[in-house]
């Protein structure tokens, strides 16, 4: 059988012993620091999470500002649109008009001397008859 005798009762205290040390020197120690790091690491990994939602949330402002800002850039290209296409036509109505105004006038001025040389031609018609009378008649 199995004799216990005063030699494993020193082996189980010092084995008693050792794991105190061990456990007070090393496991809590290293514990701690495993203890530390995973708190640094939740903490930052809590502050990842918090940056990436400020980030989303700063990108979706963004986004939300460029679509208003190419809406108004819309808005005011179609504005500019209008006032050039309303400059355009009342420039063409006030060139057609000149044109009508210019083309009233020529036409006048161009019947007034129709109605001239109309004139010169028929005294001249009337000479060359009277002439022509004496050349004749004479």
């Amino acid at each position: 059988m199995l004799d216990l005798d005063l030699s494993v009762v020193w082996v189980m205290l010092l084995v008693g012993l050792l794991a105190y040390l061990a456990n007070r020197l090393f496991f809590r120690p290293v514990g701690q620091i495993v203890f530390s790091r995973e708190q640094k690491a939740t903490a930052e990994e809590a502050e990842i999470e918090h940056l990436s939602t400020r980030l989303q949330d700063g990108l979706a402002k963004v986004d939300q500002t460029l679509v208003e800002a190419r809406r108004e850039a819309g808005r005011i290209r179609e504005s500019f649109l209008e006032k050039a296409e309303s400059h355009r036509e009342k420039v063409l109505a006030q060139a057609r008009s000149e044109a009508v105004r210019h083309l009233e006038a020529r036409t006048a001025a161009m019947e007034q001397e129709l109605e001239g040389v109309q004139v010169r031609l028929q005294s001249e018609v009337g000479t060359f008859v009277a002439l022509l009378k004496r050349k004749f008649v004479s």
